[in-house]
């Protein structure tokens, strides 16, 4: 399962709409007007850091699902596993 965007990327942009440069530049002269020079590279940090804790979290629910699914495909094995394991062997051969 792909997000449809993921920071950074074109697609991304996409779900922003018809923006041109002009407006971009709008944009962030206001974005630095209300934070200010200073509070830029705490927001950046910020929003990196929430990236990165979705990103992991996306993996981790991967990662879920597909122990997941191999442990129900196990469960499935295992009644014959178990059917091989309790018969005797003969070992006085």
């Amino acid at each position: 399962m792909n997000l449809p965007c993921s920071i950074p990327s074109v697609s991304c942009l996409a779900l922003i709409g018809d923006v041109g440069g002009m407006e971009l530049l709008v944009i962030m002269g206001a974005v630095l007007i209300l934070f200010g020079g200073k509070g830029l590279p705490g927001i950046a940090r910020y929003l990196g850091k929430i990236t990165r804790d979705l990103q992991r979290a996306s993996e981790d629910f991967k990662k879920q699902l597909l122990t997941a699914d191999q442990d129900s495909e196990n469960e499935a094995l295992t009644p014959e596993i178990k059917d091989i394991k309790s018969e005797p062997h003969d070992t006085a051969g």
